[in-house]
């Protein structure tokens, strides 16, 4: 039987969580029943390191650079579109602007890339929204589509009926992501829920102790950490303020490390020499390899305010290290509340304050509750799991009557 053809479409512009647990995928879906293409509009780099194109041609992905389209009148558009006095119909504007312009004409390239490359799927490999162009190529072309939904996002009118006219199948990472989408009026009949996985057949990495002596932060000294983009909605801010108050009730010699880089952290720079940490909080920047990092965290904190199924929390559990976090999004369907670590229902910084300061307090229960992490992992998270349901899906989707 002849390889099926699929195209992965990716409108993301840097390397984060999705982008490694699409690399797993490419990296073990059977090279016998597909043949892989990539369409991004950014090469992007892991660090300083090899860019997505580097490592998805690695795997045998046949990987095609976009280039989206940019104009004059596109400009005087957008300046019109902010003129407008009302936040809402000035948002519809921009939108219906950015579909004319930009999403129509890029769907156009996708269907003709899909027509010379005898596509068979489109893989799109974030939200509805941000995956348009693939949604409506697929449509135009014909072919089924399945769209991989790592995170919450709104969608318009116009979004939920294109997706549920041309999308075959979704996928979901959590169960919260899928119910935010049948909310918004995906059918919710397409949505399969397939976690997160990770390789826990690999050995667990030892700490990297030269990168801690590089801090200044010994081995005695208690470490909270955290990983991601430095973003708003990453609730970083909050964190500093547990931290600062951790410290000043009686853990002073703890150090707080974040792992990840993004455009809040002059910010949160700022911030931390507000509360008085500074000396005490490490901002890494992005880390290509962060289990070794991560593997010296006591706790690992996560005061987002929105999660699909973050990886940071699965490699942590995996690393055999508790978790603090706020109860977002698909974060309570990882994370066994009191067994694999603290769930703060109130996206309060005294209340994340007081979840650091129980298991720093208390190291037999944490290390019970590593222990429990990292069994909870390797029985429900697992990589070969997470391959197998996503092709499964592909299967369904490529089965689909259309």
């Amino acid at each position: 039987m002849a390889r099926a053809q699929v195209l992965i479409l990716d409108t993301g512009q840097e390397w984060g969580g999705g982008t490694n647990s699409l690399l797993e995928l490419v990296a073990r879906l059977p090279e016998e029943r597909y043949r892989l293409h990539a369409a991004f509009y950014q090469d992007y780099r892991r660090g300083g390191g090899e860019t997505i194109g580097q490592a998805l041609a690695a795997h045998g992905v046949r990987f095609h650079h976009l280039s989206p389209p940019v104009g004059r009148r596109g400009k005087v558009a957008r300046e019109v579109g902010r003129a407008l006095r009302f936040g809402p119909a000035r948002r519809e504007f921009l939108f219906r602007h950015d579909l004319r312009r930009r999403v129509r004409p890029a769907a156009a390239r996708l269907a003709a890339l899909m027509k010379a490359e005898a596509v068979d799927l489109v893989y799109c490999n974030n939200q509805p929204s941000t995956n348009l162009e693939g949604i409506l190529a697929a449509g135009d072309s014909g072919v089924p589509c399945v769209v991989h939904v790592r995170k919450e996002a709104d969608l318009r009118p116009f979004e939920v009926e294109s997706a549920n006219a041309h999308v075959t199948r979704f996928i979901c990472v959590s169960r919260a992501v899928r119910d935010h989408y049948a909310a918004c009026g995906i059918d919710a009949g397409r949505i399969a829920v397939v976690y997160n996985g990770l390789d826990v057949g690999r050995p667990r990495p030892a700490a990297d102790q030269k990168v801690y002596g590089a801090w200044g932060i010994a081995p005695t000294q208690p470490v909270v950490g955290a990983v991601g983009s430095l973003l708003k909605l990453k609730g970083y801010d909050l964190l500093l303020e547990a931290f600062a108050m951790l410290r000043r009730d009686g853990w002073a010699d703890a150090r707080l490390a974040i792992l990840g880089e993004g455009p809040e952290r002059p910010a949160l720079a700022a911030a931390a020499r507000r509360l008085g940490v500074a000396e005490a909080v490490r901002f890494a920047g992005f880390v290509p390899d962060p289990l070794p990092v991560m593997a010296r965290f006591d706790v690992l904190a996560v005061p987002s305010s929105s999660e699909g199924c973050p990886r940071s929390v699965l490699e942590a559990m995996f690393l055999g290290c508790p978790v603090a976090a706020f109860a977002v999004g698909g974060v309570p369907e990882l994370v066994d509340h009191g067994r694999t670590g603290v769930l703060v229902h109130e996206r309060d910084p005294r209340q994340l304050a007081d979840a650091l300061m129980m298991l720093l307090r208390d190291a037999p229960r944490r290390r019970a509750m590593g222990v429990a992490a990292r069994q909870r992992v390797a029985e429900h998270f697992s990589v070969d799991r997470y391959v197998d349901e996503v092709d499964a899906v592909l299967t369904q989707a490529l089965a689909a009557p259309r």
